[in-house]
């Protein structure tokens, strides 16, 4: 994979490969932006970084990536528009940072002008979580985990899940209660 890409996705990456045999890396770059990069020829050669993350979104976790058809992919992850986050990691969130789910569908993922169609699938007054995020739980505490994916439906739309982590109404991390809910949104169409 590109140096670059090697260098910034840690921990924060998932790959999906088309029918065509392409190739998709996403990552979370070094300023926690949600890119992918593709391959046609199995890693010889590699495109230029796409960034995904919607506009105002100043970072994300855990993104993931499902193939579609030729050249469609849809992603999922976590997002914050907190601005004391901008290029932060996620596992460095003060407990008043909120995390929002957000899915994207790139038609046209393979040619020089893609078509890009991410936004936020959570209500803005209910959020998934408050805090830190971090996969291998390195911020301690009560942190929100990994437990969360997208897959393609044989109806052929994209559907993600993501935890819901915090009670209806709750304004940071200290109001969480309970054990964290799984919550699935069906978002999109991948398939012609």
């Amino acid at each position: 994979m590109p140096v670059s890409a090697a260098a910034n996705a840690g921990t924060l990456a998932d790959i999906a490969v088309t029918p065509d045999g392409t190739l998709y890396f996403l990552y979370a770059d070094a300023s926690y932006h949600a890119q992918v990069v593709l391959t046609h020829n199995k890693g010889l050669t590699w495109s230029a970084p796409l960034d995904l993350t919607p506009v105002g979104v100043k970072s994300v976790g855990f993104p993931v990536i499902v193939a579609g058809d030729n050249g469609r992919i849809g992603v999922a992850f976590y997002g914050t528009s907190d601005p004391s986050m901008a290029g932060v990691n996620p596992g460095r969130a003060g407990a008043n940072v909120k995390w929002d789910g957000y899915v994207g569908i790139v038609t046209g993922a393979d040619t020089l002008a893609p078509t890009i169609q991410a936004s936020q699938v959570t209500p803005p007054s209910d959020p998934l979580h408050y805090g830190c995020i971090s996969k291998d739980g390195g911020c301690g505490g009560d942190p929100l985990a990994a437990y969360m994916d997208i897959a393609v439906g044989p109806d052929g739309r994209v559907y993600a899940i993501f935890v819901d982590a915090i009670a209806p109404g709750s304004t940071s991390h200290s109001q969480r209660t309970g054990p964290p809910a799984p919550r699935t949104l069906p978002r999109g169409r991948p398939h012609a």
